[in-house]
């Protein structure tokens, strides 16, 4: 039954409460409006006297503000699988005062529903619904209030703003939390806590240094005991870990890759390794030298030599290096097996040429084949290896690189060099 003599009036008072939990290490924040709604009703008989003995009040949730039949069951209960139900209900037992106002709040029963979790156009469309019945009478004989006696199509009142006002501790319906669509809580610095922090972004770009005020560097730390770094030295235009670094893929590099101690400002220092196209070279602090198992020839000398090899101070092997250095940087006298070497790698490195000495280290088949005892003697009784690069002067190469000879130490010719 739709009743039309009972008054009511409904308002909300919303208490704010405000406050914060101290938990050492933790971040919190109290924004959480309370989830009630005060209604103050005001209950009169149909000749407008108060009602003052014990009422049951029905309030319930509706999508419509039209009440029709088969909202309610047959024994008086609320349909809850009828089509425009919104899903709450509760029950208050009041006794009015003298002039038959009572207060109660909504949602102090049932838990009101989450508004945060309701589209603007739901939250927009809900109505209350309010029954009323002696409180010792069957659920039958629940009565509507019908809010607007004139026009049959509206019997409930509408909630309007207030499931708005109810989600006012909430940001576009999201709030301060760590599950996912919350709200992070700065701390104590401006800085997250890490029980805050994403484990994961959507974005593909994430820039330090956004507004390009570091001067000097710029560094990602792991872990505040663990201090490990990743930093991009500015000045050097490079990047530095302060740790060991494992790769388990291949390493790329367009530039040269240093080992060691290494002076930006000299654009070389000692460690730098590179490929020239042809040769694997190290930087030693004072020239490159070549890393592979063998060196590569590199020519032979302008002058020729006996076996007894001098330069200034020096004599012997020693001698032999400094020379080819000083015609062909960073080499030195060829040992046989790098001639060999080279053989293999490229034999148009032979072109022009006649014929060198090259060591051969230790005697070879007689005792006196010794490399001209070490490069210090021009007597004829010992014995110097020489190779034969050309048969013809040098025009062509010989075919498959030449020869090797013994020689005796007072014939004179070039010094093989190779790097």
């Amino acid at each position: 039954m739709i009743v039309k003599q009972i008054a009511c009036r409904l308002f909300i008072a919303f208490l704010l409460v405000a406050g914060a939990l101290a938990v050492p290490g933790a971040l919190a924040a109290q924004t959480t409006a309370p989830q009630r709604m005060v209604y103050n009703g005001h209950l009169l008989d149909a000749s407008g006297n108060a009602l003052t003995t014990a009422h049951s009040v029905r309030f319930s949730y509706w999508k419509s503000a039209d009440y029709i039949t088969g909202d309610i069951t047959a024994t008086g209960s609320i349909d809850v699988g009828a089509s425009n139900y919104a899903d709450w209900q509760e029950v208050h037992t009041v006794t009015p005062d003298s002039s038959g106002y009572f207060t109660v709040e909504l949602g102090s029963v049932t838990a009101l529903p989450d508004f945060s979790t309701m589209d603007v156009a739901t939250m927009l469309s809900l109505y209350l619904q309010v029954e009323v019945k002696v409180s010792t009478a069957a659920d039958t004989t629940y009565e509507v209030l019908d809010v607007n006696g004139s026009d049959g199509a509206v019997d409930r009142s509408p909630l309007r703003s207030v499931p708005f006002s109810l989600n006012t501790d909430l940001l576009d319906g999201h709030d301060i939390g760590t599950a996912s669509g919350s709200i992070p809580l700065l701390g104590s610095g401006g800085v997250f806590s890490t029980g805050l922090m994403p484990s994961g972004v959507n974005a593909d770009v994430f820039t330090l240094d956004a507004d390009d005020s570091a001067a000097a560097a710029v560094t990602l730390t792991f872990g505040t005991t663990l201090a490990k770094t990743l930093t991009y030295n500015v000045s050097q235009g490079r990047f530095i870990f302060n740790a060991g670094l494992e790769v388990q893929g291949n390493i790329v590099a367009s530039g040269g890759v240093q080992l060691g101690s290494y002076a930006p400002s000299t654009g070389t220092g000692a460690g730098m390794l590179r490929w020239t196209g042809t040769d694997f070279q190290g930087y030693d602090g004072t020239g490159w030298k070549s890393l592979s198992k063998a060196g590569k020839f590199a020519g032979t000398t302008t002058s020729g030599t006996t076996g007894s090899v001098s330069t200034g101070s020096l004599v012997g092997y020693k001698a032999g290096n400094e020379i080819c250095a000083h015609e062909f940087t960073g080499s030195h006298m060829c040992q046989v097996d790098e001639i060999i070497a080279t053989v293999e790698q490229d034999m148009t490195a032979f072109s022009g040429e006649e014929n060198g000495w090259a060591s051969m280290g230790a005697p070879g088949y007689t005792a006196d084949a010794n490399d001209c005892a070490g490069w210090t003697s021009a007597d004829e009784s010992y014995l110097g290896s020489w190779w034969e690069f050309s048969s013809d002067g040098g025009v062509t190469v010989a075919p498959g690189g030449g020869k090797g000879f013994l020689t005796n130490c007072a014939v004179s010719q070039p010094i093989a060099c190779c790097r």
